[in-house]
């Protein structure tokens, strides 16, 4: 293959391009083909949440994305690396939109290789561990771990600064929606407000994730935290709220022997695509920072201000320093007036005249 390819290309003439890029797409094809064969030797691996002896979601891992290899270029993928996995409904329920909503999140750590590599399968983990191993008898290969016990620990508080999301989708029969989001970070999770008839909510909404604890080295939790996870409800007052999207982000991550200021601290608000299956569903506006607590705990954290509006109860406000600077605008249109159209005729008159006055007040940022 790589000698015809020395020939495609010293054939490639101005004359003959389009040709011989039809070649070269054939070409890829059967690379792909190789690279990805149709029925791998070594069968998938499955994750089952099971019920009352009932399989009620599950997730699907290819072999191939963790297989190991002694050369890194040739290992998989996803080979010795902690892993988010999102477990969905089996069967026909994993289809359509009922099959958009994330059943359970799990962290995986994944290795696949043969028994003589088995030395290798543990180098990918965060550090900080210890490895509780069964009994070995007389004769017997030493064999993986029963159990790892994690004895360096980093606690961190997570703050969400919910502000704002648009051109969501519209889930009820007027156009319109009832939002709210809930996010899910580690093993926890907390919901916003929700905003009734609107498909671009203003939550404005801090959520704080207290005594979040993540297991490594400080160092790799700060270049490589975990996944947060937004998914956007619509609350129906009827049945369950309706999926209407989700979206991915990372936080900006703090130590507790870092400054909080410039040039990463406070983080800026930005757009997040929001997806509903694999069509687009909309933005979020929002911040994510993840603070470590140092021995001071809480109070080495910057501080957070309280209510600001009696109405929304005990709801925290983006702050001040996060959220955009608003400003108000006043939009008129005046006298609209179309004469002597030419593309539209009335059957009584050759022209037509439309005269309008439309005067409107709004807000903007």
């Amino acid at each position: 293959m790589g000698q015809q390819a020395k020939i495609i290309r010293s054939q490639v003439k101005k004359n003959t391009v389009k040709e011989k890029l039809k070649l070269v797409q054939n070409f890829l094809q059967k690379l792909r083909f190789l690279a990805d064969e149709p029925q791998h030797s070594i069968p998938d691996i499955y994750i089952w949440m099971m019920s009352n002896n009932k399989r009620i979601a599950y997730a699907r891992v290819p072999s191939k994305d963790i297989l190991f290899s002694l050369v890194d270029e040739e290992s998989g993928k996803d080979c010795g690396k902690v892993q988010t996995l999102f477990l969905k409904l089996p069967g026909k329920k994993g289809f359509g939109s009922a099959g958009w909503t994330v059943q359970a999140k799990t962290e995986l750590y994944l290795w696949l290789g043969l028994n003589k590599q088995r030395k290798d399968f543990l180098s990918g983990l965060p550090n900080g561990f210890e490895e509780n191993k069964a009994a070995k008898g007389p004769g017997m290969l030493s064999s993986p771990p029963i159990s790892l016990t994690y004895t360096m620990k980093q606690v961190f508080q997570l703050r969400v600064h919910m502000y704002q999301a648009r051109s969501l989708f519209a889930a009820d029969s007027t156009g319109l929606s009832d939002p709210f989001a809930r996010v899910f970070f580690s093993t926890h999770s907390q919901v916003t407000e929700v905003l009734n008839e609107t498909l671009c909510p203003t939550w404005d909404q801090l959520l704080v994730f207290d005594n979040v604890e993540l297991y490594g080295e400080a160092s790799e939790l700060r270049d490589d935290p975990p996944i947060i996870v937004i998914e956007i409800y619509d609350q129906d007052t009827v049945g369950k709220a309706e999926f209407m999207g989700r979206t991915f982000a990372k936080p900006v991550t703090k130590m507790s022997d870092e400054d909080y200021g410039p040039p990463r601290f406070p983080p800026q608000l930005e757009y997040y695509q929001v997806y509903r299956g694999n069509c687009t569903a909309g933005d979020l506006l929002a911040a994510f920072e993840l603070l470590q607590l140092g021995i001071g705990g809480r109070a080495d954290l910057p501080p957070i201000d309280g209510p600001t509006d009696m109405d929304r109860g005990p709801i925290l406000p983006v702050p001040m320093g996060i959220r955009p600077t608003l400003s108000k605008y006043r939009i008129e249109v005046r006298d609209l007036a179309l004469q002597s159209d030419t593309h539209y005729h009335n059957k009584d008159n050759e022209s037509s005249a439309v005269t309008d006055h439309l005067a409107l007040t709004d807000e903007a940022t």
